[in-house]
């Protein structure tokens, strides 16, 4: 049987693809976070910057962050992709490049949670960014709502005297 070639059927595969994609740079990028934790640990200490220059052309920022994303997914999707994944296994394991990197700005024990909460996998990339903006301003105002009620308390105070 042979599918008509419509536009609905082309994005289809356009966003399977792109998906792929985005799950083989993430694992990609993993995997090169676990070298580059690897060379660092073996380099003489002051050496580390001039070998990412000399030797991979990454700056410090992007080893950075190539080594934070080993850290935070490495274990749980390295071992996904080794094995048969079933896609229910942790929401983690369905994220791609970019959607781990924004979720790096939620704590670890938050995280598969927020992605569950917020159905993750079918968020845009602006839409996850400001979800968890979103988040990060609520945590803000908790923090700050003490200061508020102690500043009112100090008005009333004053208004009552």
């Amino acid at each position: 049987m042979i599918t008509e070639r419509t536009p609905l059927v082309i994005v289809a595969e356009i966003n399977t693809i792109r998906y792929r994609a985005g799950k083989i740079l993430l694992i990609s990028a993993i995997e090169i976070g676990r070298c580059l934790k690897e060379a660092k640990d073996l380099l003489p200490y002051g050496e580390w910057g001039n070998w990412l220059k000399e030797s991979v052309s990454y700056s410090q920022r992007t080893a950075d962050r190539l080594m934070q994303l080993c850290e935070e997914y490495g274990t749980k999707l390295l071992a996904a992709s080794d094995s048969d994944n079933h896609p229910d296994s942790s929401p983690v394991t369905n994220l791609t490049y970019t959607q781990a990197l924004i979720l790096l700005g939620i704590p670890e024990e938050e995280r598969e949670e927020f992605i569950a909460e917020h159905g993750v996998e079918s968020m845009t990339n602006l839409e996850l960014q400001q979800a968890v903006k979103d988040k990060d301003q609520a945590i803000q105002e908790k923090k700050d709502l003490p200061k508020d009620l102690i500043l009112k308390s100090s008005e009333l105070a004053q208004l009552t005297t």
